[in-house]
């Protein structure tokens, strides 16, 4: 009987250890397949169209007092976090001339377009605009 717990004991360790280095794993891999290719590219539009370039740059890097959504800087700030907190920041104070102006689905979109041009790997599924699904996804910073 000493036997069968102890070994008990050993498998339920070693399942332990593999279910912590599957975790670790999904942390340092780049997470492929966030958005799809379409939703980028209506958030490209998008960003365009609702002065997101004027205050953030064409290309994401930030002008004047207005942060950068792209690069090292800002993947410090937002990576091991929900991606909640990004879509709430964007849906409740962007754009600046009309904080809370966006639809959910609009600011996926920009979401994904930011996504896109921090290298992350596009797949078949649209990032999700319902913040129950969006607070499950952790993001992570890309591989370079």
């Amino acid at each position: 009987m000493l036997c069968v717990g102890v070994l008990a004991a050993g498998l339920c360790y070693r399942g332990m250890r593999v279910q912590a280095a599957q975790a670790q794993a999904t942390v340092d891999q780049p997470v492929a397949g966030l958005y799809s290719t379409a939703q980028a590219k209506r958030g490209a539009d998008l960003y365009q169209s609702q002065q997101c370039a004027v205050c953030h740059g064409a290309d994401l890097g930030g002008v004047g007092a207005s942060p950068p959504l792209s690069g090292d800087n800002f993947l410090s700030v937002y990576s091991g976090q929900s991606i909640l907190v990004l879509f709430d920041k964007v849906q409740k104070s962007m754009p600046q001339s009309s904080p809370g102006s966006l639809t959910p689905a609009q600011t996926a979109d920009l979401l994904a377009y930011m996504l896109s041009v921090n290298k992350y790997m596009a797949g078949d599924e649209e990032l999700p605009a319902d913040r129950e699904k969006l607070k499950t996804i952790q993001l992570p910073k890309p591989a370079k």
